[in-house]
């Protein structure tokens, strides 16, 4: 059975990461994983909290605390630092487990994938992920990336190959993120998940998408606090220019 390490990180979130964690206790069957739960500040009630949670867990896992949280910088030090499993789940805090995902993943995984991931839900049932696409039109100068049948009702899926999976809940293999050097930590907000999936693909790996999965992703509860349209568009540039690699 392959080792997975589940990345989450958190802050003043345990009501939300208990109801992920919980998800995992119920919905899940495969037992060869390990957490690495990254907190990023939360205050000494909310931290007490996680920590008696999680000594209450069977599974093996591990808490490390970070005064600031960063996506890229904070995965990137856990991977390097902690991971010795095969196999990377990141997974946000406010993801739900309806189906067996780790299972199914292994199951449908090829040598030659960058990442593999599943539908992901909105709590009304809608869609909020189905696969990366990217919409390219070089002669209009368009360059965008959206998430397929966004906000759309949920129907059954099939298995397909895409342009990428959103690090919401995605699995990747350790030695692929070691050899295109992990997350690119110039992102500060937004699209470290599709600069990754990008260099993937051009280290010629492939993404599956696993239509019949669902997990519920209750949309990133926390960063809506602190988002930064003038940082988006920072990233979003700097994205733009991968894209252009990517293409061209």
């Amino acid at each position: 059975m392959e080792s997975i390490a589940v990345i989450i990180l958190t802050k003043n979130n345990f009501e939300v990461i208990k109801k992920c964690l919980d998800s995992f206790k119920e919905n899940n069957t495969y037992t060869n994983i390990k957490f690495y739960i990254g907190d990023t500040g939360s205050d000494k009630n909310c931290l007490s909290d996680l920590e008696n949670y999680l000594n209450s867990l069977d599974y093996k896992k591990e808490l490390l605390k970070f005064n600031h949280y960063n996506f890229a910088k904070n995965h990137n030090w856990i991977i390097k630092n902690r991971v010795k499993e095969r196999f990377i789940l990141f997974c946000n805090d406010d993801i739900e487990l309806i189906d067996d995902v780790l299972s199914i993943f292994i199951k449908n995984w090829e040598p030659d994938l960058g990442t593999i991931g599943c539908k992901l839900l909105f709590s009304n049932n809608t869609i909020q992920h189905a696969g990366q696409i990217h919409l390219i039109d070089k002669k209009n100068y368009i360059w965008r990336v959206s998430h397929k049948l966004y906000k759309q009702p949920d129907k059954k899926l099939g298995i397909e190959y895409n342009v990428g999976n959103t690090f919401a809940l995605c699995m990747t293999e350790r030695d692929t993120y070691n050899k295109i050097g992990g997350l690119n930590e110039e992102y500060i907000q937004c699209f470290e998940d599709v600069d990754y999936n990008i260099n993937c693909s051009l280290n010629k790996k492939k993404h599956k998408f696993i239509g019949h999965v669902s997990c519920y992703h209750h949309e990133s509860l926390t960063r809506k606090k602190t988002f930064n349209n003038e940082q988006e568009v920072e990233d979003w540039f700097r994205l733009k220019i991968k894209l252009q690699e990517l293409y061209n």
